[in-house]
């Protein structure tokens, strides 16, 4: 059987608690590929060979605790990385912060928004071009419940991107750049258990944030109330791998 070769680019890592339980980023992307023909490789952003980038099928990049918003350093050392992938044409799935860092990468901009955090199970909906896209192939619907943790979002998307999802929050909350590039700002690899540690984590900034808007807002006791496994958007990896694999 011939091997794949994935790349998995870590901006940074979730909650120590959840390292040690093996429920990081990668972990959870690597957990729901089932591919037994594909070698992963994970490299925080400064430690990608760019030298090597060619031999990789497919590159994902995770989510983080950081922030373009305050200053990420390494943001022009994954320009270099977002343009040689373009070039030779790879496949790449940015989550989260990865997908706020595709985007601002390629001229758009990212910004804290001003409809503030977003935590917990939201709907989403897709737009004509996102019903049609391969990177949600067998979701059957326009709209879908996926799991959500982030402030900060993509307020403005840069040339010849096409917008494949959106709700009232965040207007792109999937993206595609050429036939190969994707992002998302929700969380396709989470499961319940990561939701709900997520929620836990930031119950003091979730609960802040409902005061300050309770008609449009949740408690985070009710976030936790109405968590459940979601299955739907766990399809987004699969879909994107298949895709990959294709090209």
């Amino acid at each position: 059987m011939k091997k794949l070769y994935f790349l998995i680019i870590k901006p940074g890592s979730s909650y120590v608690e959840l390292r040690k339980r093996n429920k990081d980023f990668d972990n959870l992307i690597v957990n729901l590929s089932d591919r037994n023909d594909v070698l992963w490789t994970v490299r925080s952003v400064p430690d990608v060979e760019i030298y090597n980038l060619g031999k990789y099928k497919a590159i994902f990049v995770t989510g983080a605790h950081s922030s373009i918003v305050t200053g990420y350093k390494y943001l022009d050392g994954f320009k270099w990385i977002v343009e040689l992938a373009i070039k030779r044409r790879i496949p790449m799935l940015g989550i989260c912060f990865g997908h706020q860092l595709i985007c601002k990468a390629l001229g758009g901009d990212v910004s804290r928004n001003p409809m503030g955090p977003e935590f917990g199970i939201s709907r989403i909906n897709l737009t004509i071009n996102g019903i049609a896209d391969p990177i949600f192939r067998g979701i059957n619907r326009s709209k879908m419940d996926v799991y959500t943790s982030h402030v900060d979002n993509v307020s403005r998307l840069g040339a010849d991107f096409i917008q494949l999802a959106w709700n009232e929050h965040s207007m792109y909350q999937a993206v595609r750049y050429d036939n190969f590039i994707y992002g998302v700002q929700f969380h396709p690899e989470y499961t319940k258990e990561v939701m709900e540690f997520y929620i836990r984590k930031n119950w003091k900034l979730i609960e802040k944030d409902y005061k300050g808007g309770p008609l449009f807002k949740k408690r985070p006791e009710e976030l936790l109330k109405n968590m459940k496994e979601l299955r739907k958007p766990k399809m987004i990896i699969k879909n994107f791998i298949t895709l990959a694999t294709s090209i």
